[in-house]
């Protein structure tokens, strides 16, 4: 489910990219911001996961059986821009194409996205976090990586539930007193 998301991301942005900027190789990467920084390219980094547990519970499905509603989470993406200082404007031009793409498709479907592969997950929607400096001088500290001009997006994925049944419940047949 996750690098399901995360490699439908990665695609249709890389296929933006190569689009906007007359690129012929993928500029956006999926590693860590740790690992040895290739120059001229957008990193992808996953720097947290949670559930969203707001749509958590159980549904009674038409034959009376009790069934997992789908489970959603909520991913956080890191993009920075791995850019020499020197072409920092570069930089710039890369993360404002990335907020230009995920404004106009804020929503993966399998409809109008069909590399979300065989119907595992339902939607995924994209939501660029606003963080404080504190937060974002935490984040980086965290990641034991020098500050690199980036965005965080949350990622909300709705992944279809377990087809298996939890408890079978029994037919109402009349109320005793």
């Amino acid at each position: 489910m996750i690098e399901t998301a995360i490699h439908t991301i990665q695609q249709e942005l890389n296929t933006q990219l190569k689009t906007a900027f007359q690129l012929a190789e993928d500029i956006l990467i999926v590693r860590s911001p740790l690992q040895d920084l290739e120059k001229h390219k957008l990193i992808l980094s996953l720097v947290k996961i949670e559930e969203d547990s707001s749509l958590k519970s159980t549904s009674l499905n038409p034959s009376k059986s009790l069934q997992q509603a789908p489970i959603s989470i909520n991913l956080y993406l890191l993009f920075a821009a791995s850019i020499e200082l020197s072409n920092s404007e570069k930089a710039y031009k890369y993360l404002s194409e990335v907020v230009r793409f995920f404004h106009n498709k804020p929503l993966f479907n399998p409809q109008n996205s069909p590399n979300l592969g065989n119907g595992a997950l339902e939607k995924i929607s994209m939501e660029l976090v606003n963080q404080s400096f504190e937060e974002q001088s935490q984040m980086w500290s965290m990641l034991g990586s020098p500050y690199l001009p980036s965005l965080v997006y949350r990622v909300r994925i709705l992944s279809l539930g377990s087809d298996s049944i939890q408890t079978e419940i029994p037919s109402i047949s009349g109320l005793e007193s």
